[in-house]
């Protein structure tokens, strides 16, 4: 599942300038949240809360496209 998210992350990316990064809309950011739950559940947390790596795991993802990140989830 992982795989196939990213796969498709990466096939629908554009390419942006690193200072002109995009605003998110709901829609991946609950995308990427349930990906990152997906991925909380089959790998863990680390020593971090749940509300805590989702939110770094969604930012990562939304860094990796170019995406600015979100401050909260919620």
């Amino acid at each position: 599942m992982k795989k196939f998210v990213i796969a498709a992350l990466a096939l629908t990316s554009t390419f942006v300038l690193a200072d002109e990064l995009m605003v998110a809309d709901a829609g991946l950011i609950a995308e990427l949240k349930q990906y990152c739950m997906e991925v909380a559940q089959e790998d863990g947390t680390g020593d971090l809360s749940m509300d805590a790596f989702i939110l770094k795991c969604v930012n990562e993802e939304l860094e990796s496209e170019g995406y600015k990140p979100v401050a909260s989830l919620k």
